[in-house]
């Protein structure tokens, strides 16, 4: 294999990167379009939302390691990862368009107009804007009297809220995010982090690929908040409609991209050994990778970071609409985003300085430190505090921003560098193994993040658009079959000449807050502690793990100079520079394949008895069987409790259990098929020839430490 390519080329860098560029345009109209459209317009209930998000992201878990694990073993004329690109992401950009797009089907409903609709025709010489309010107002008065229209401040019991968490609502939003989510984040980027990978080994040209890709996922970010300041400016009474024309416009967008990115992109050619050794298994291999311990740390890294770059992003419009309760929240939201994103872009340049100068760790645990900070300041700050002195306000969101970036900026080629180190232990590269394990725990990640803050504001009380049929973006005139209403809701109606958001009310108090802006304290908590005070938490816990990894230039290159010499003498046992001793090649034979299938614990408690394969079987077995009990247990409880909270959580622990199953299911297979005569031995002694490395961290699939050797 090649392990020193040249330098990568601008064409082919620009090709890449816009790629992550337009797929970042999809993720930031599709998070806020769950909340905006779905939640606040179309009335499912933030509890659904929840169990049809974890239910989704539950069943996607385990396919990304099928689709890993196909990628790493694909040899095609075309490469090992444009194969899956090419057919993935079309199939991802279809279910985009529909996701953002349910109104179409839901919204239109045929509402019956009001009285006095005739007044407020745009144009026309008896418009409402040419005849004033006083006409409106009478004709309005007179409707009062007669009964056909409720007055401004009458309790009303049709909110128009009668397709509330309906069941085609349910499951059309279940059907196009699994899709998105399965063809999307797994199908195309999974194989698209691993291409990256491929395009360079040389630590500075890493960090500018990745510092490069970095700010084309948040130009990618940009681009839909500038579209929605464009569209909001002339629709802001219908936000679904927002929505559907950007993902029209990101959709054709993405077609040109996936276009470019199969012409310009060429893969790195694999070479064929001379002699072919057998595939590994899949469960040898994420054995292999777990048991790399500077991969492990960046793992417990992932956690955090993965929570600190979600929750704000998905909570920001709930906190600007609840917290902070401005009816054009949009509009907020579109600044508070701009500024986070701004500041993210300015930072890239000195990011990439710092880390080449003072390394990647140091650098990334002081950006979390701050990061902490601004989040906590926003979690604790009142409401009144943050509207009189907006530019603090936008400060932290600067600071927030800049910390995000570094998250990004920096760990990714932190897991570049670990992908390297392996190669180093295991003679392979299984850049699409490493994608998806980080992916997947990413996934619960998201999945516990994405779910926890909804189900809690469920529990503390969250109606959808402040209980109210229409406004704050949800247009009254295709919900109530009023276009003079700024507001519909059950105690208050903003009655006013055109329903827009700046339009002046005609009856009551003029400048009283739209009704659906309100949340009880109880909601509006739980979304401070989601998008400030979590955050904050993780900020600080990424620090830990930041300093464990520490793979500095000096250690990189020499890893990558064992690795090129072992590729001119493919007998040259090569020396770890972490540990300075001796790193022997795993051969992946039937007996060392055999034994790192099975745990240290499980191989010695079989060898204690007479039937060593008898004994496997039994542990195996009992292990798939108590999990089997505790998924049936999991969805008998869900089906009796008929709960959408304990089906929920139901769905997480289910993640669990959709991979603790396959996996012994996998592992007994080999059992089943295995004679005793197959057992090696010894069996509990890990005498198999795997590298150093794995056997100092205990794990069970290496032999016992090679002694220094001699210099």
């Amino acid at each position: 294999m090649e392990h020193l390519p040249p330098k990568v080329s601008r064409w082919k860098l620009a090709a890449y990167c816009h790629l992550g560029l337009v797929f970042s345009t999809f993720h930031l109209t599709v998070s806020p379009a769950r909340g905006a459209v779905y939640i606040e317009a179309l009335k499912m209930s933030p509890g659904s939302q929840a169990l049809l998000i974890s239910i989704c992201k539950s069943l996607d878990f385990l396919l990304g390691f099928v689709v890993a694990k196909a990628s790493d073993m694909t040899r095609t004329r075309w490469g090992r990862r444009k194969p899956f690109i090419a057919l993935a992401f079309p199939i991802a950009i279809i279910s985009f368009i529909m996701l953002c797009n349910p109104a179409f089907v839901f919204q239109s409903r045929g509402r019956e107009l009001k009285p006095c609709t005739h007044l407020t025709v745009i144009s026309g010489e008896d418009s409402c804007q040419n005849m004033g309010n006083e006409t409106l107002a009478a004709c309005l008065t007179a409707a009062f009297r007669s009964g056909d229209l409720d007055e401004w401040n009458q309790t009303i019991s049709d909110t128009g809220q009668d397709h509330i968490d309906s069941a085609g609502l349910m499951v059309y939003f279940a059907v196009f995010y699994f899709g998105y989510t399965l063809f999307g984040a797994t199908g195309t980027m999974i194989p698209y982090n691993a291409l990256g990978m491929e395009l360079t080994t040389e630590q500075r040209d890493r960090s500018l690929l990745y510092g490069v890709k970095a700010a084309c996922q948040f130009i990618g970010y940009a681009v839909p908040i500038m579209l929605q300041v464009g569209l909001n400016s002339f629709l802001a009474s219908d936000v679904p409609l927002q929505y559907s024309i950007m993902s029209l416009v990101f959709s054709a967008w993405a077609a040109i991209g996936l276009a470019i990115l199969l012409m310009v992109i060429k893969e790195r050619p694999i070479s064929v050994p001379a002699v072919i050794k057998p595939a590994v298994p899949l469960v040898p291999s994420i054995r292999r990778l777990l048991a790399n311990k500077p991969y492990r740390w960046f793992l417990l890294l992932n956690i955090p970071q993965a929570l600190c770059a979600l929750l704000p992003s998905n909570l920001v419009a709930f906190y600007v609409k609840a917290v902070l309760q401005q009816e054009n929240g949009v509009a907020m939201t579109t600044i508070v985003s701009g500024t986070f994103l701004f500041a993210a872009l300015l930072s890239i340049t000195p990011l990439v300085w710092f880390a080449n100068r003072y390394g990647r760790s140091r650098v990334l645990c002081c950006m979390m430190f701050q990061y902490g900070i601004a989040c906590s300041c926003v979690c604790f700050l009142p409401a009144e505090f943050i509207l009189s002195f907006p530019a603090f306000f936008y400060f932290l969101i600067f600071c927030i921003g800049v910390g995000t970036m570094a998250s990004f900026v920096l760990t990714t080629p932190m897991l570049n560098d670990i992908v390297d180190y392996d190669e180093l232990l295991s003679g392979e590269r299984n850049e699409g193994m490493f994608n998806v394990v980080e992916a997947n725990l990413g996934q619960i990640v998201e999945i516990v993040g994405g779910v926890l803050p909804l189900l809690a504001m469920q529990a503390a009380g969250y109606q959808a658009n402040g209980g109210c049929a229409c406004g704050c973006g949800v247009d009254c005139m295709k919900e109530v079959g009023m276009p003079y209403a700024r507001w519909h809701c059950p105690n208050d109606i903003g009655y006013s000449c055109m329903g827009t958001l700046t339009s002046k009310l005609i009856f009551g108090d003029s400048t009283r807050a739209a009704p659906c802006t309100s949340q009880n304290d109880a909601v509006q908590l739980v979304i401070r502690v989601f998008f400030g005070g979590v955050p904050a938490i993780c900020a600080f816990l990424m620090i830990i793990p930041a300093m464990k990894i520490n793979i500095t230039t000096t250690l990189h290159k020499a890893i990558m100079k064992e690795i090129q010499l072992r590729a001119e003498d493919p007998d040259r046992i090569c020396i770890d520079p972490f540990t300075g001793l001796q790193v022997i090649l795993p051969t992946n034979s039937p007996p060392d394949l055999f034994k790192e299938h099975y745990s240290t614990w499980e191989r010695r408690m079989a060898t204690r008895a007479q039937d060593v394969l008898g004994k496997l079987k039994q542990i195996v077995g009992g292990q798939l069987f108590i999990s089997f009990l505790v998924g049936v247990a999991i969805l008998v409880g869900c089906s009796v409790s008929n709960d959408v909270t304990v089906a929920t959580l139901g769905s997480l622990a289910m993640a669990v259990v959709f991979l603790i199953v396959p996996w012994n299911i996998v592992r007994l297979r080999l059992l089943v098929r295995s004679k005793p005569s197959d057992i090696p031995k010894p069996l509990a002694e890990d005498d198999a020839p795997a590298s150093v490395a794995w056997a100092q961290e205990g794990l069970g699939i290496g032999p016992p430490a090679f002694e220094q050797p001699t210099q």
